[in-house]
């Protein structure tokens, strides 16, 4: 592997303008976590389909250091059911998955776990999206960004007698 050069398959999880045809892109890969690049001409139509959110395509993206935004290039592999679905709850989901991810997660840091979690999620076909998992996986990348929640004992009281969680500060009461 060249020095600055990361390869894999990634899924394109939020896109901003840049100037006039260009992108920056955040992808979230198996071997690389959370990485962002620029792709020049990323909004023209030949790449509309690398561009669009729960698209899987294999990245090149090259930095002098891992830190820096890098450009990128990318060829679209496939799009993930969930980003085509039809169902209301299916498609909320998985774009609040989307716009949660790279916010939560520090840039740079493989998490496989958390990534087969959300290829799995955004898979499930029609009718068989079970939104105990949907739950569950945001517990764990909650855990994984260390706002875990314990919701074993009121915060406030420390009874096993949980009733509300609070909005605010997540703990239970």
């Amino acid at each position: 592997m060249t020095e600055g050069v990361q390869r894999g398959t990634g899924v394109t999880l939020k896109t901003r303008p840049h100037g006039e045809t260009s992108l920056i892109i955040d992808f979230f890969t198996r071997e690389y976590g959370m990485i962002s690049g620029y792709m020049r001409g990323g909004r023209l139509t030949k790449n509309a389909g690398a561009a669009q959110i729960g698209a899987v395509c294999d990245i090149e993206r090259y930095a002098r250091l891992p830190e820096q935004l890098g450009t990128v290039t990318c060829e679209l592999v496939h799009i993930l059911p969930a980003a085509l679905s039809y169902r209301r709850l299916t498609t909320s989901a998985f774009f609040g998955l989307c716009d949660l991810i790279p916010e939560i997660l520090p840039p740079h840091a493989p998490e496989p776990q958390l990534y087969e979690g959300f290829i799995y999620f955004a898979q499930l076909q029609e009718g068989e999206a079970d939104m105990r998992f949907f739950a569950l996986y945001l517990i764990e990348a909650l855990k994984i960004s260390g706002y875990a929640p314990d919701w074993r004992q009121c915060a406030v009281t420390g009874s096993p007698e949980v009733r509300y969680v609070s909005p605010k500060t997540g703990a239970a009461v």
